[in-house]
């Protein structure tokens, strides 16, 4: 009996660490046929998977000066991309991913209705928010918050730096501070902020180095979902 519950809390405890390792990624980079930008999901840097463009919710660019540049956004088929022209130094994207669910057979992407109809038992529903911000420049914008709700500012302009160097990030969520969180590194690295939303994080031996940080809210009340996780990334190019 012991070993029958041994088992199933090291199930259950793989369920929910594995959103964390296994998520996907959100950033922007210059699009791959050289003409404009590209909204990327997929996972830094081995995989780039198709999604549904009505997911993204919003895309922002800003110059070297922090002033906002105009894009223009075209829905492709299995992604969005935006020109604006080649002023761009920091782009920003949100995302709405839905309705999840944690079952005893893991992860599923539907609603809790959806997956008690096909019969599986549901742990958990919950709704997926992603975030992103990616530096392709120096931007005087840097140390200053873009407008997304969940975000990560490097205290200092981190693009070109050397891998191990260490620089000063802080997380925030509806404009303060999170402190007490974890944020990961691509390279498996874990750093959690301090009271004041602060982690000291050495970037990682990648080309385009990849931060990010997660939250969760409980929700009371809700038949849809029990809580909702947000995710924030951050990307920048390394100087190797």
């Amino acid at each position: 009996m012991r070993t029958v519950t041994l088992i199933a809390v090291t199930l259950i405890s793989i369920m929910f660490a594995a959103p964390v390792v296994f998520a996907h990624h959100l950033w922007i980079e210059p699009s791959n046929d050289g003409d404009g930008w590209a909204v990327v999901r997929g996972i830094i840097p081995d995989r780039i998977d198709p999604y549904d463009p009505d997911y993204i919710r919003e895309i922002n660019a800003f110059a070297a000066d922090g002033t906002a540049v105009a894009i223009e956004r075209i829905d492709e088929r299995d992604r969005v991309v935006f020109n604006a022209g080649d002023r761009v130094a920091m782009a920003t994207a949100w995302s709405e991913w839905g309705y999840r669910v944690n079952t005893t057979r893991g992860k599923r992407l539907m609603g809790r209705v959806e997956a008690e109809n096909e019969g599986l038992r549901v742990m958990s529903a919950f709704f997926s928010t992603h975030y992103a911000k990616s530096l392709f420049g120096p931007t005087e914008a840097v140390s200053e918050p873009t407008g997304l709700r969940f975000e990560i500012i490097p205290r200092k302009d981190p693009t070109g730096t050397k891998p191990g160097h260490k620089i000063e990030f802080m997380v925030l969520f509806d404009g303060k501070p999170l402190a007490e969180t974890t944020l990961y590194a691509q390279n498996g690295t874990e750093t959690s902020t301090n009271a004041d939303g602060i982690a000291v994080v050495a970037v990682p031996d990648q080309p385009i180095a990849l931060l990010y940080a997660r939250h969760r809210i409980d929700i009371k009340g809700d038949a849809k979902k029990d809580y909702d996780i947000f995710t924030t990334f951050l990307t920048f190019e390394v100087n190797r």
